[in-house]
């Protein structure tokens, strides 16, 4: 979960290690503040991104979803979410 370089580096090894791997972030691609050059390493490696949603719940078997919107930009230029 997240769009940072952590989110992307732990989902890398993840799929390193032989693991089905699906990266969520609550913003769309062109928001996620991870470098773009490990985005698309991460694609290369077939690790899946689910844009716009947001956890509900997490169990060991599952992961509940929420879909967001991006709402308009702020005075600071920080976009805005909703469900």
């Amino acid at each position: 979960m997240g769009g940072g370089n952590t989110a992307i580096d732990c989902a890398r090894a993840a799929g390193k290690l032989g693991g089905s791997v699906e990266i969520v972030y609550r913003r769309t691609r062109k928001e996620m503040p991870a470098f773009k050059e490990e985005i698309e390493e991460a694609e290369k490696e077939n690790i899946r991104f689910n844009f716009l949603a947001n956890p509900l719940s997490v169990t060991e078997k599952s992961m509940k979803l929420q879909k967001m919107k991006l709402g308009e930009p702020d005075a600071s230029g920080a976009v805005g979410l909703s469900p």
